[in-house]
């Protein structure tokens, strides 16, 4: 059950939501009125449409609560469609509208030479130049969110046994497995790390969403992933989203091991430690143990892989872990979204040296949350090869 607290932060969440969403379809709607001159008649019944967008992410909220097929495969879709498309709009438009009036300004003031400047600051070659480049992304974002590309990275330690060269873990983040996302995305993952050979797959939190009706599907392709180490998974917020009991039978039908808030030996050398998300303190009242208090638990000497959903990194235990592994951002999923995300996270996509032996990496998702597109920001499995280098 949700505490006051969570429901009161849910509601100042949604208002602001809806706030900046409302101010996206106020946007274009007032570009829209003025390119395309709407009849008054027509005005109304624009205006009745875009109400219906506006509070459409709260039609889905309550539609992934029932079983609703095609017809509601089909609204969630779109639903999540428009949202890229109005956010894309308003980027992309008031980006071009204000750079072709400042050369249009600078053209009066200083000969530029360019004589068609003026007539291309106007209003219909500015939306139209708009929505063309909307559309364009959208198409060209349809194709890249199923476009997984394999990273790669490597790293060198004394921590491994001597009888073994290389240990290779894959790990996925953010499948948000939901009406969106389903066995198909889940097929394709499966057959991809497989080809990898992996000695270790983990899974950095929101593996699924809400809404997911293929569950049996989904699972029985997930457990067609082999590695020999086996496949574990921590919380990210979706999790709790979903419903924290639900979203632990799925992944552990999944064939993944759930590891919250423990350390837990995979051999006698590795250790894989993980944390909740900090969301999952909305949704129960238990507390939990600190992340510094589990790493320290930990017998010495050992590799420990740290798997956290959020790519926040505590002072505390900084120098308790080899490597951390994260997810959650996207790198924004769809740019320009990305350079608001690289201002909230200071470790917003890839590699990172913490210090001589400490690492991060920041995965940019398998999946994707809500809208079926990315732009500049490819999905991707990565693959972290940790290389024996003997004293």
């Amino acid at each position: 059950m949700r505490s006051a607290t969570a429901i009161f932060q849910f509601i100042i969440f949604l208002s602001i939501f809806l706030i900046s969403y409302a101010t996206l379809h106020f946007y274009f709607y007032v570009k829209c009125v003025k390119t395309l001159r709407f009849f008054e008649i027509h005005r109304l019944g624009f205006i009745i449409v875009l109400a219906f967008l506006l509070f459409s992410p709260v039609f889905l909220n309550i539609i992934h609560n029932y079983r609703t097929g095609f017809w509601g495969y089909s609204f969630s879709y779109f639903g999540y469609l428009w949202m890229a498309f109005v956010f894309l709009f308003f980027s992309i438009h008031i980006s071009i509208d204000f750079l072709t009036r400042l050369v249009a300004f600078l053209n009066t003031r200083i000969p530029l030479s360019i004589s068609s400047i003026s007539w291309f600051a106007g209003r219909q070659p500015v939306f139209f130049s708009s929505l063309f480049l909307v559309l364009t992304i959208l198409v060209y974002g349809h194709f890249e969110v199923r476009n997984i590309r394999i990273e790669r990275i490597s790293l060198v330690t004394v921590l491994m046994p001597p009888e073994l060269d290389k240990f290779r873990i894959v790990q996925i983040s953010d499948l948000h497995f939901s009406i969106i996302n389903k066995k198909e995305l889940a097929e394709k993952i499966a057959r991809q790390i497989n080809q990898l050979e992996p000695d270790l797959v983990v899974c950095t939190g929101d593996i699924i969403d809400r809404g997911l009706q293929d569950e049996a599907a989904v699972i029985a392709r997930l457990n067609t992933i082999k590695a020999p180490y086996g496949k574990y998974a921590v919380t990210g917020n979706h999790e709790f989203y979903t419903g924290i009991a639900k979203a632990t039978a799925f992944i552990t039908q999944a064939g993944f091991k759930m590891i919250r808030n423990q350390a837990y030996p995979i051999a006698d050398w590795i250790h894989l430690a993980g944390v909740d998300d900090p969301a999952g303190r909305n949704f129960q009242s238990a507390s939990n143990p600190q992340e510094a208090e589990i790493l320290k638990n930990i017998p010495s000497g050992k590799m420990i892989i740290l798997l956290k959903h959020q790519p926040m990194v505590n002072a505390g235990s900084r120098d308790l872990f080899f490597l951390q592994l994260s997810g959650h951002i996207h790198k924004g999923q769809i740019f320009p979204f990305s350079l608001i995300t690289a201002l909230l996270y200071r470790y917003h996509s890839g590699y990172f040296e913490l210090s001589s032996k400490t690492y991060l990496y920041v995965s940019r998702g398998t999946g994707s949350w809500g809208r079926p597109i990315r732009f500049l920001s490819p999905p991707e499995i990565t693959v972290i090869d940790i290389i024996n280098k003997q004293p």
